[in-house]
């Protein structure tokens, strides 16, 4: 599980070299940037848990830092667990079991210039 923290988030790097295995699942939350210079082929993938930032006087929901988990390379995954997050891969996606792709609203009604929804940009299989 990898957490942000602070206003700003927080970053992780795992480069080359470095590898994920077993079944279980990587959860990024709270506004972490995880990077990941590997192909993927683990139990799960969760994206959740948006970060929200204080203002003083604002809304809760007003100012929001969501997680984003890049991959460098194909994902394999039993479940994938994309809420409100982002998901960035270099190669193909492929979900053998269970695949939830969900927003929650609320962290969108002050952002005009992004809109509800997920952005996919490569290649997704969904074999459930």
């Amino acid at each position: 599980m990898f957490r942000g923290a602070g206003d700003l988030g927080g970053a992780v790097v795992l480069h080359q070299g470095v590898a994920l295995i077993g079944r279980g699942t990587i959860a990024a939350l709270d506004g972490i940037d995880l990077r990941i210079e590997n192909a993927v082929d683990v139990g799960g993938l969760r994206i959740s848990a948006p970060r929200s930032v204080s203002a003083i006087g604002a809304d809760p929901l007003e100012h929001v830092l969501f997680s984003r988990v890049r991959i460098d390379g194909a994902i394999r995954l039993d479940e994938l667990d994309w809420q409100d997050g982002h998901l960035d891969t270099t190669g193909p996606v492929t979900v053998s079991g269970v695949a939830r792709l969900s927003n929650d609203p609320r962290h969108f009604s002050y952002m005009r210039d992004r809109p509800l929804g997920k952005q996919i940009d490569t290649d997704f299989t969904f074999l459930q």
